[in-house]
C-alpha cells in the first residue's frame, strides 16, 4: 500500500457517492475522535446506591463539525430535478437530515484506502 499521501497536507480528494462525487479532507482517526469527544456532554449521577457519569453524544453537533472538517465541495447532487450547488449551509443540512450522506461522511473521512484508490485512478487516467 503506497503510503505517501500520508504526508500531504491537506489530503483531499473526490470521493464516489450515489450518482454524485463529494470533494472531501482526509482526517485522522484521532481527530475524528476528537470531534466526537468534544462533542459528549458528560453528567454526574447518583442515587438509588449507584453514583458515576453519564456520557451523550450530541450527534448533530458531531456530524456539524464533521461535516465543516471534511466535505469541501460536491457536484451531481440535484435538488428537484436541478443542480445543487455546494453551500456551507447545504452541507449542513445534508450532514444533519440525510442520513446516508452524513453516514458516508463519517465512514469514508478517515479512511486511507479510500483516498489512495482515489489517487491511483487519477495517474492511471493521465
Amino acid at each position: 500500500m503506497e503510503i505517501s499521501a500520508l504526508m500531504e497536507t491537506p489530503m483531499d480528494t473526490w470521493v464516489k457517492f450515489q450518482d454524485a462525487e463529494i470533494l472531501m479532507g482526509f482526517l485522522s482517526v484521532d481527530e475524528v475522535r476528537e470531534i466526537m469527544k468534544k462533542n459528549t456532554n458528560r453528567t454526574y449521577y447518583s442515587g438509588k446506591g449507584e453514583s458515576g457519569f453519564k456520557e451523550k453524544l450530541d450527534s448533530d453537533s458531531a456530524a456539524l463539525e464533521l461535516g465543516a472538517r471534511v466535505v469541501k465541495n460536491w457536484k451531481g447532487i440535484t435538488l428537484k430535478g436541478k443542480p445543487c450547488p455546494f453551500s456551507a449551509e447545504k452541507r449542513d443540512l445534508f450532514m444533519t437530515k440525510w442520513p446516508e450522506f452524513g453516514s458516508f461522511v463519517a465512514d469514508t473521512c478517515n479512511d486511507i484506502a479510500v483516498f489512495g484508490e482515489q489517487e491511483r485512478e487519477a495517474d492511471e487516467k493521465n
